[in-house]
């Protein structure tokens, strides 16, 4: 969802706010600029978010429990961005980010845990290997369906694929002893 889809779709989904262009007093930032710079930060927040993620995890000693919270979180994100403007969709965007920090550190921490320690390469490539799949199918994906559901309706079905995650996650997690 982020790499792809929200990558992808940010400009798109900023201009809704600003036009083309954000007049601050002198200063004019076309909405190129503005993408890069949201970007950045929610990028920054996303990296935040890992060790947060990782420390609770450490914490409750429950990875499944802790990945399920972050997709929910980011679910909750991205519904806000789908569904409000303003300061509300951009605290959305950066929750979901930061929530989603935590969820992809995790799951490396996760395979780690279950596999025996000469299958952890194999197992590792397997999971970055499906996220740059997720990563390059996601832009045509969204862009093409941004045309039939607007950038909001593209945002909700995200919103619907992490929630998905999140249930299966939870679902996980009512099984899972503590690591």
């Amino acid at each position: 969802v982020f790499a792809g889809v929200m990558a992808s779709t940010t400009i798109l989904w900023l201009s809704a706010f600003v036009g083309r262009q954000l007049q601050l007093g002198p200063l004019l930032l076309p909405l190129a600029t503005l993408t890069g710079a949201f970007s950045s930060l929610r990028l920054g927040t996303s990296v935040a978010g890992a060790p947060l993620g990782g420390w609770l995890s450490d914490r409750l000693r429950r990875r499944w429990a802790v990945i399920a919270g972050s997709l929910l979180l980011s679910a909750a994100g991205v519904a806000l961005m789908a569904a409000t403007r303003g300061l509300a969709a951009i605290l959305g965007a950066l929750v979901a980010s930061l929530a989603a920090g935590g969820a992809q550190a995790l799951a490396p921490a996760l395979a780690g845990d279950q596999m025996r320690p000469e299958q952890r390469s194999r197992g590792l490539s397997v999971i970055y290997s499906v996220g740059d799949l997720g990563s390059a199918l996601g832009p045509p994906l969204a862009l093409g369906l941004v045309p039939r559901l607007q950038i909001s309706g593209v945002y909700l079905l995200s919103a619907a694929a992490l929630l998905a995650g999140a249930l299966h996650a939870l679902a996980l997690a009512v099984s899972e002893r503590r690591v």
